[in-house]
């Protein structure tokens, strides 16, 4: 099991995106132990990015839901399918 620790910037990307704290942490516990940077995508598409301190430690650094992601995904695409 890995202990999750948020950081500032990711709380308030919670409470912008209505994100639950509480079911994120309980499903990123079950993730793998891992090294380095890594973007994890949970069950309901939302991209968490993660930085192991340690192989149990992880800090959870940015929230990117599914929908704030497509967004700007469409208006970059956008200006080149115009043409």
């Amino acid at each position: 099991m890995v202990k999750i620790i948020f950081t500032k910037h990711a709380k308030l990307r919670c409470k912008q995106q209505n994100i639950n704290m509480e079911i994120l942490t309980n499903e990123l516990t079950k993730i793998p132990p891992g090294h380095g940077k890594i973007t994890w995508k949970t069950n309901n598409m939302t991209r968490v990015g993660l930085d192991f301190k340690q192989s149990n430690i992880a800090l959870v650094t940015t929230v990117i839901t599914k929908q704030k992601y497509m967004s700007t995904i469409k208006n970059k695409t956008a200006k080149y399918n115009k043409a």
